[in-house]
């Protein structure tokens, strides 16, 4: 689809959904911008480019509440990831029943893989870990976006002051954002974990689904392990996934697994630092697929979302050992 139909599309969406609101005397939806221009410089030796400018993210989001309990959100990615063109990448509608039960329904982030479920733009550590670029992000035939299109239950329930239990259940194609069903096979995903005293997270999730047509059809399943801890000054967060491809009929297994371990301080409101730490095997039944990061990160802040943030990473790769490190700047700016 080209740029100006999609362009004409989203204006027409939101003047739709606008008209929608105001007949029901709601207010008007929010619109944001997120634009994100990043500089890296590549240490590698013999690259043709080891530097350069380019826009990471340029996206335009529509959201908010179409009658009482519904919910719906917008987003397209102006730069695609792929190709430099525009692409759709969230379209859900949702309805809360209660605190205990929520739906939502359409495009959007499986719960799984929990370093990506934040938005783009509240990202600390600019570059994914490499278990969750190598599994989660993958999941399903043609994941590459984190997302894919279903229906997802969640909600919580407190059983104390001190204790309160979460849950996710999602149903979806298993065939990656933008892409209809065609294996008939649908991908699953569960996480449930609780809330601990000092905002601390703990959490497991399962997916388990199958990718491929007839002979080569894939079955897939991975788990995930999940610590967080979040505070207005500092946070930490911990996560290991690990997953299972076999090929049907045959004894063919690829077994990826990793982990990573980040942590930040806000030196002042303004300032923070971190640091995270990530080691990822692509295939445990093969030998030398290795690979391991450690990530040093710098922000400066004008508010929550529009900042500078640097990250340098210190990388190594058992399958490139002239891999180099990489220095990363990104300037964002969002409304």
């Amino acid at each position: 689809m080209k740029l100006n139909k999609i362009l004409l599309t989203f204006v027409l969406l939101v003047f739709i959904s606008s008209s929608s609101i105001l007949s029901q005397e709601k207010s008007l939806p929010n619109i944001g911008v997120w634009i994100m221009s990043n500089y890296t410089h590549d240490d590698t030796e013999n690259l043709t480019n080891n530097s350069g400018f380019n826009v990471k993210h340029a996206r335009l989001l529509l959201k908010g509440n179409g009658a009482e309990n519904w919910g719906y959100h917008l987003m397209g990615e102006m730069y695609g990831p792929k190709d430099g063109k525009p692409v759709l990448m969230q379209a859900w509608v949702s309805y809360k029943v209660n605190s205990l039960l929520k739906f939502r329904f359409g495009q959007f982030k499986y719960p799984f893989g929990y370093e990506a479920i934040p938005g783009r733009i509240y990202w600390k550590f600019l570059n994914p870990s490499y278990v969750i670029s190598g599994v989660a992000k993958k999941l399903g035939m043609d994941g590459s976006l984190f997302r894919d299109i279903g229906l997802e239950a969640a909600g919580e329930y407190a059983f104390s002051k001190s204790l309160t239990g979460i849950y996710k259940l999602m149903i979806f194609n298993g065939t990656g954002a933008n892409i209809g069903d065609y294996n008939n096979a649908k991908d699953y995903v569960v996480f449930a974990g609780v809330k601990l005293p000092m905002n601390v997270t703990l959490g497991g999730s399962y997916y388990a689904g199958k990718s491929g047509l007839d002979e080569d059809e894939v079955d897939e399943s991975a788990f995930g392990l999940l610590f967080k801890l979040t505070n207005k000054r500092y946070t930490a967060q911990a996560e290991y996934i690990s997953a299972n491809y076999e090929l049907s009929g045959s004894d063919t297994e690829t077994l990826p697994s990793g982990f990573y371990a980040s942590g930040t301080f806000k030196v002042t409101p303004a300032f923070e630092v971190g640091a995270r730490y990530d080691a990822y095997e692509k295939n445990s039944n093969v030998e030398n697929t290795n690979q391991s990061r450690f990530t040093l990160m710098a922000g400066y802040y004008l508010n929550k979302i529009n900042r500078v943030v640097l990250n340098y990473e210190i990388r190594e790769n058992d399958q490139n050992k002239d891999l180099g490190n990489l220095l990363t700047v990104q300037l964002q700016a969002a409304l």
